[in-house]
C-alpha cells in the first residue's frame, strides 16, 4: 500500500513539473538578513512593520473588524453541502456576501467544486499537493521541494479547476511547519503574496497586525512556535499570523480544531466569545477562524456553536467576513 502511495506522491508532483517547466532545475537565490524594522521606509500598502499597532494609528473604535474564515485540506461534495453552503447566505453589514479562504492540498479534492467556489468570490490557496506524513518530513524539505509543492499545487488547480494562477497567492503549511528561510524563499520566488502559517502566542492582547517579511519581526525574533522561524528579508511577502486561541482548558491553540472548545452549541458560542470578545473590544487586528471542516464532523454542536457566532458577528455593523 506504501508503495502504491508513494507512487502515486511522485506522479503528481511530476505531473505539477509538467505543467510548469518553470520549477524544473530551480536555484535557490539567497535574500540578505532581515534588519530591524525601519516604520519611516516600511509604508502601506506595500510594507508593514510586526507590531500591535493599529495601522495609521487609526483609534481602534474606528477601526472595522475584519474576522477572516478558513477551511484547509480537501474541498468535498460533503463538506459543500453540509457546511460551506450555509455559509454562502450570510452576508456583510454592506450586504456583500462574506467571502471564505480555501487552503487546497491535493487528495479527495473535487475540483469542479474548486472553481464553483472560485467562481463565488471565494479565494482558494495552496496548502501542497501531497500534505504528506510525518511532520518533520516539512521540517527538512529542500527549496525545490517547497516549489514543487507550493506552486505545484497552484498548477493544479489552475489545470483541473480552471483558477487563474495569478489568483492563487496564498499558502499554508502543513501542520504549520516550515523549514524557515527555504519556505519563504520558494514562496516569495514562486509570486505568493502572502502566507499563514506562524502561530502566535505572546502577542495576543493586544494582538499582532499581519506584517512583511521585509524586516525582521517579532515572531522570528521571540515567538517562534514552530521553528525554524525565517530570518531573512522577503519585501512583499506578508505574514497572516495565528494568534492563539485560549481552550476552555487554559491551553493555547493555533487553530480551532486543536482546542478544548465544548460539546454544546452554547458552550461552543461562548468560547468563540470569549476568544473574540478581547480582540474586538481592543485593537481590531483581524481575528481569524482557521479550522479543518472534519471539525464539525466530530459533533454537530461544534457547526451549531459557528453558526450562531457567525449569526452573532452579522449583528455588528464594524464588522467585515472575508476571506484571508
Amino acid at each position: 500500500m506504501n508503495s502504491v502511495k508513494n507512487f502515486g506522491t511522485l506522479w503528481l508532483l511530476l505531473f505539477a513539473a509538467a505543467l510548469s517547466p518553470l520549477i524544473e532545475g530551480v536555484v535557490p537565490p539567497t535574500s540578505p538578513p532581515a534588519l530591524p524594522c525601519n516604520a519611516t521606509a516600511c509604508k502601506l500598502p506595500k510594507c508593514y512593520c510586526s507590531t500591535t499597532n493599529t495601522p495609521g494609528n487609526i483609534a481602534a473604535k474606528d477601526t472595522p473588524q475584519i474576522v477572516m474564515l478558513s477551511f484547509d485540506d480537501a474541498v468535498t461534495q460533503a463538506l459543500y453541502d453540509t457546511y460551506y453552503s450555509k455559509l454562502f447566505t450570510m452576508k456583510n453589514p454592506d450586504g456583500c456576501e462574506i467571502g471564505l479562504t480555501f487552503f487546497l492540498s491535493h487528495d479527495y479534492t473535487d475540483y469542479f467544486l474548486v472553481h464553483d467556489l472560485w467562481t463565488k468570490g471565494n479565494e482558494i490557496a495552496s496548502h501542497t499537493i501531497t500534505h504528506q506524513t510525518p511532520i518533520e518530513h516539512w521540517t527538512m524539505l529542500n527549496y525545490s521541494g517547497w516549489v514543487d509543492e507550493a506552486h505545484g499545487l497552484r498548477q493544479i488547480a489552475t489545470h483541473f479547476a480552471n483558477v487563474p494562477p495569478e489568483d492563487i497567492v496564498g499558502f499554508r503549511s502543513p501542520f504549520l511547519q516550515i523549514n524557515g528561510d527555504t519556505t519563504m524563499q520558494a514562496l516569495k520566488d514562486m509570486n505568493f503574496t502572502w502566507e499563514s502559517s506562524m502561530p502566535c502566542r505572546h502577542f495576543v492582547n493586544p494582538a499582532i497586525w499581519p506584517f512583511t517579511f521585509e524586516y525582521q519581526n517579532v515572531l522570528s525574533m521571540s515567538d517562534c512556535q514552530i521553528g525554524p522561524c525565517p530570518q531573512d528579508s522577503y519585501p512583499g511577502l506578508w505574514e497572516v499570523p495565528l494568534i492563539d486561541y485560549n481552550g476552555t482548558d487554559g491551553f493555547p491553540c493555533a487553530m480551532i480544531d486543536t482546542c478544548a472548545t465544548g460539546n454544546t452549541t452554547d458552550i461552543v458560542y461562548n468560547w468563540f466569545y470569549s476568544n473574540f470578545a478581547p480582540r474586538y473590544k481592543g485593537n481590531r487586528a483581524p481575528f481569524g477562524l482557521f479550522l479543518h471542516a472534519a471539525w464539525f464532523l466530530k459533533d454537530q454542536s461544534h457547526f451549531d456553536g459557528y453558526m450562531k457566532f457567525v449569526k452573532y458577528l452579522n449583528s455588528l455593523p464594524e464588522i467585515g467576513r472575508a476571506h484571508v
